[in-house]
């Protein structure tokens, strides 16, 4: 991932948003004062780019009104594990961008599941991966010996349309079928 730009989300500290935020319970909702930037600081994240001049472009305000994106030389180890691409399917970078994502995602969803009981029941591992801003959670259910994946898209702050987040679904499911380690339970995909 050395040779991508990376966009990174950048919160206003002025926002009447920011103040609020200590002060929120554990039941709070998007409408609750300071709600909406607390949902926002955990659902923008980093963004990769294959090129400059398409991070350059994606930068700036997004659709909350306290975050923008800057451009950044370098991520941190912890913001580079929940790195998201920058591009929506069908975009010619989209693939080239998103297979060493997906590469990761896979390898922390193995460990997950195999430190799991053959035997458990119920959701054993969950991740989440930001794809043009859209967030896509990808959550292993295991029914004994097998493992079902389930991924669905979440368009919170950004607008996305129902094909796009369901072609990128089915998108992943295939990827993720092609990049399992051949030691994890058999996988199927909802």
């Amino acid at each position: 991932m050395s040779d991508l730009y990376f966009a990174k989300p950048r919160f206003d500290i002025d926002s009447p948003n920011y103040e609020h935020l200590q002060n929120l319970s554990a039941g709070y909702t998007i409408d609750t004062p300071g709600g909406s930037l607390a949902g926002a600081l955990q659902y923008y994240r980093v963004e990769a780019y294959a090129r400059e001049a398409d991070r350059d472009a994606a930068c700036g305000m997004t659709a909350h009104p306290d975050i923008e994106y800057v451009p950044v030389a370098s991520v941190s180890t912890e913001e580079f594990e929940t790195v998201g691409c920058g591009y929506a399917i069908g975009h010619a970078y989209f693939e080239k961008v998103l297979d060493p994502i997906i590469r990761r995602l896979v390898e922390r969803l193995s460990v997950k599941i195999m430190d799991i009981s053959p035997n458990a029941e119920g959701s054993i591992a969950v991740e989440d991966l930001s794809i043009a801003r859209t967030l896509y959670i990808i959550e292993a259910i295991s029914r004994r010996r097998h493992v079902t994946l389930e991924i669905d898209g979440i368009a919170v702050f950004e607008k996305e349309d129902r094909r796009t987040i369901n072609a990128t679904r089915t998108f992943l499911r295939r990827r993720i079928h092609l990049h399992r380690l051949p030691t994890l339970p058999m996988w199927t995909a909802h």
